[in-house]
């Protein structure tokens, strides 16, 4: 019970100071003036539709971005899973390191992490930053509960998919790290890659991005990691799992922000007007602040 509310209180903290920070930061909002000068005129029906039809396009642009990757994408790409079957010969060394660690202090700290990364908890966060932001009309609150929610998401679908597609047997089972049976879609088998570590990436990703401070992203992707090696410590997964969770999580939540950012710019614009005049056709340009 008390490591639940250290992590229910590290992560409201968390996230009250990152929508905090984006509100007040003009280099660290997403949101401009002129989004939330249009979107405080609407009720919240219109709010939630618009959100939802903008969740959508933001599935549909994260299921189709491989077709749009550059090199740098796909290099990235190799890299991590590269750094991730680099891990795999080592995966049992590492583990039984963490089994060698155990400790009160230890104990307690893990179970911070694992409820830092369960899905409801971030959920939770999204939804509480989507409802409460939405109540109290604060644009940045609520947009930055949507895009918790998209990355958390995102990024568990495609990691569900590659649990079921791989079928690697969990540490605990005790059948070496090499043990795979694809498509058995059983708790035991769906090791690679972490889910816990994903949903913990996808949320502290969002919430360091729309904060724009570097000390609180350091305690956020802190608080990520700390989920990480909180699932090779109860022996939930291995250390090659942990790399691919975190590069899902956090591309996700990068992914997101950057669409919004996206729709940010899309909302500055310029426009040339063509109006007639008693001696011929008057032109006038309209710039948006």
């Amino acid at each position: 019970m008390l490591c639940y509310f250290a992590a229910i209180v590290a992560s409201v903290a968390m996230s009250v100071q990152a929508y905090a920070l984006a509100d007040a930061s003009c280099d660290g909002r997403l949101l401009g003036d002129s989004v939330l000068s249009t979107l405080g005129q609407r009720n919240v029906a219109e709010i939630l539709w618009s959100d939802i039809r903008g969740a959508y396009d933001d599935a549909v642009a994260y299921c189709t971005a491989p077709i749009r990757f550059s090199a740098r994408d796909w290099l990235i790409t190799g890299a991590v899973l590269g750094s991730s079957a680099a891990l795999i010969p080592f995966d049992q060394h590492i583990n039984a390191l963490m089994l060698r660690s155990r400790s009160h202090v230890a104990d307690v700290t893990a179970e911070v992490g694992r409820y830092y990364g369960e899905l409801w908890f971030g959920a939770s966060v999204g939804i509480g930053l989507y409802g409460v932001g939405t109540v109290l009309g604060n644009v940045s609150m609520r947009r930055t509960g949507c895009l918790a929610l998209e990355a958390v998401a995102f990024g568990g679908v495609l990691n569900l998919a590659i649990k079921a597609l791989v079928g690697r047997s969990r540490p605990y089972v005790g059948e070496g790290a090499l043990m795979a049976r694809p498509f058995q879609c059983v708790d035991s088998l769906m090791s690679f890659p972490s889910g816990h570590t994903t949903v913990a990436f996808a949320v502290s990703s969002v919430l360091a991005e729309c904060a724009g401070e570097s000390l609180v992203s350091v305690g956020l992707y802190a608080l990520a990691g700390l989920t990480a090696i909180s699932r090779l410590y109860h022996t939930k997964h291995w250390a090659s799992d942990i790399i691919l969770g975190a590069a899902i999580g956090a591309g996700a939540g990068l992914f997101v922000t950057h669409l919004e950012r996206e729709r940010n710019a899309a909302q500055h614009y310029s426009r040339i007007m063509v109006y007639p005049t008693p001696f011929g056709i008057g032109l006038a340009m309209q710039l948006s602040e």
